[in-house]
């Protein structure tokens, strides 16, 4: 928690967020004191990981602006603006570029200018991993298409994952090809020491890409108009030459670690029937370890319908389309230029905003299509509202890039906000534990009990649904909030009993039982039997205690239990047995 608001350097200050759930804290607020260097005045770049490390990048109200903008990392001091550096030897930090947190720790990629380098604007920028010198400019780089002579010229961003691979965007001073200047995206493969011991480029200037006739003039420079997962793979957008028609010349291909595939392209047919992608100059995109993807940009036509979030080639959200958690009657209108992400669950982050004639209350961050902070609305832990969502500054439309992600694991989500009493900062959305799924009858446990094996994530097949019946849920594993929700579907329209275990059959592989698998076992709760409709029930429903009350779990959690769904399945399946099982779903139970 924030113990000392006017001091940002004591290590015990956030340093690693403890559990809890649905909980908003500031991390960095406006004001604050960076001791030695001056008071908060602006935010400029936030970062997260799973184990709720963090990184925000700040300026302050330092007189000497050649010193001003500091990183801080886990309420510590970790770099400031200005300052001498131990490499390259001489040279001092000249400014921020750009940061990457890995996911499972807390190791950070920069990219700084460099101010008293050896060969002055030569060699003037850096690729750092944590204090590191990793590339400099004006070094050669390893790749094999590159010509002799060619040299780093301009790094823009870079982001690092957990195969110690760095994605870097830039361009080389390649004196034989045609433009000089070769704009790229490549992967970086370091060593147990972090140095650089090879390069392979996706995509770089000149380049036919696949689908093309013209070749790429540019790769999109900004931070969040790409993505990197811990596969090596990479979403990038890029722009072609001059001489392509402007119609179809800015397009998004994802890389697989050994061919570009076209992913959207001006011009051409969108996820939306009889509309097609716009501009794409400046989309926002993400990529997680699942190869899921977003593409966050516009479509022609209608510009009250043009803004939209692509999902895996589908559309997610559009601009004119409404949900629940907005109250069903409004529209969204915007989603800015704000970044979207992905957690390796496939959840998707997004920002939006709607036509709520009450403009106090018509923007908000979402996690799929849960509200999880609304403008006016959602209260922190300091006891204020938010009255602007994604500022920078004291201006509430300041800022938007770089300042909104949600961790890989989905537990935390960092965004910039500032305050009903006109105090902006950096904040930590804490959601608790992830709720996860284990024993699966589709091959990757025990093997189903007749080779009736289910589709991914769902138990075993069963008579009505050959890909097996899936247990998911809606809510959280907070036992004070009481909103955890069961959900079967995939099951005849019988009956079924949902049930708590407080350990994991077999080490979560599961066992036989019936034509599926018991995946939940110790002490067994019963929750509650219900009847099926359409193929599905839950648990709780109206009239039902919650969860946490039925299963009896401490009011200060702590504890991880484990739940199922057994249902009927009459019909001639399998054994001879009358009944089936959903997957399993592990839930840490927090405060």
């Amino acid at each position: 928690m924030r113990l000392q608001p006017l001091c940002i350097l004591p290590v015990a200050l956030l340093a690693a967020v403890p559990a809890s759930a649905q909980t908003i804290v500031p991390l960095v607020l406006q004001g604050d004191s960076v001791a030695g260097i001056g008071l908060v005045t602006g935010i400029q770049r936030v970062a997260i990981n799973d184990n709720g490390d963090w990184v925000v990048e700040v300026d302050t109200d330092n007189a000497n602006t050649a010193l001003d903008e500091v990183i801080l990392k886990n309420g510590t001091l970790y770099q400031q603006q200005g300052i001498p550096i131990a490499q390259p030897a001489g040279a001092s930090l000249n400014d921020f570029l750009g940061q990457s947190l890995r996911t499972n720790n807390a190791d950070v990629a920069f990219i700084w200018s460099l101010n008293g380098t050896a060969g002055g604007t030569t060699d003037n920028q850096g690729v750092y991993m944590n204090q590191q010198l990793v590339i400099q400019k004006g070094t050669t780089p390893m790749g094999a298409v590159w010509n002799p002579g060619t040299v780093y010229s301009s790094f823009s961003w870079a982001k690092l994952n957990t195969a110690n691979q760095l994605c870097l965007r830039g361009f080389n001073n390649d004196p034989i090809s045609t433009p000089t200047n070769d704009y790229y995206v490549s992967i970086i493969q370091l060593d147990g020491a972090n140095n650089p011991v090879s390069e392979t480029v996706a995509a770089q200037s000149g380049q036919i890409l696949p689908g093309q006739v013209d070749g790429v003039n540019t790769v999109r420079t900004s931070q969040d108009s790409s993505g990197f997962n811990n596969l090596g793979h990479v979403i990038y957008g890029v722009s072609l030459v001059s001489t392509a028609p402007t119609a179809t010349n800015s397009i998004v291909y994802l890389w697989d670690g050994s061919t570009n595939t076209l992913l959207a392209q001006k011009g051409m047919p969108s996820p939306v029937a009889g509309r097609n992608w716009s501009d794409l100059l400046s989309p926002e995109m993400a990529l997680n370890d699942a190869g899921d993807w977003l593409i966050k940009d516009k479509l022609d036509g209608a510009a009250a319908t043009a803004d939209i979030i692509a999902k895996n080639g589908a559309k997610f959200i559009q601009g004119g389309d409404t949900l629940p958690s907005i109250g069903g009657v409004f529209a969204f209108t915007s989603f800015v230029n704000a970044p979207v992400s992905l957690t390796n669950a496939g959840n998707v982050c997004w920002y939006g905003d709607w036509n709520d004639p009450v403009l106090t209350v018509d923007t908000g961050i979402f996690l799929d299509y849960d509200l999880l902070v609304q403008e006016g609305v959602t209260t922190n832990s300091n006891g204020f509202t938010f009255n602007a969502l994604l500022t920078a500054g004291i201006s509430a439309t300041a800022g938007q890039n770089n300042l909104l992600y949600v961790s890989p694991n989905g537990r935390y989500v960092i965004f910039s906000a500032r305050q009903s009493n006109n105090v902006f900062g950096a904040f930590l959305l804490d959601r608790g534990l992830p709720i996860t799924s284990f024993c699966s009858g589709d091959g990757s446990g025990t093997a189903c009990p007749c080779a009736n094996a289910g589709g991914p994530g769902r138990g075993c097949a069963n008579s009505v649904d050959p890909t097996g019946a899936v247990l998911t849920t809606t809510g959280s594993g907070s036992v004070s909030s009481a909103d955890l929700v069961l959900v079967s579907t995939g099951m005849g329209n019988s009956s079924c009993l949902f049930f708590q275990g407080t350990t994991q059959v077999a080490a979560g592989a599961g066992a036989i039982f019936g034509d599926g698998l018991r995946c939940a076992g110790g002490n067994i709760t019963r929750l509650g039997t219900k009847q099926v409709f359409g193929g599905t029930a839950s648990f709780p429903g109206a009239g039902d205690p919650s969860i946490a009350v039925k299963g009896m779990i401490p009011v200060g959690g702590g504890v991880t239990d484990y739940y199922q769904c057994w249902y009927r399945n009459a019909g001639p399946f399998c054994t001879s047995s009358t009944f089936n099982l959903t997957n399993g779903i592990a839930v840490p139970w927090v405060p």
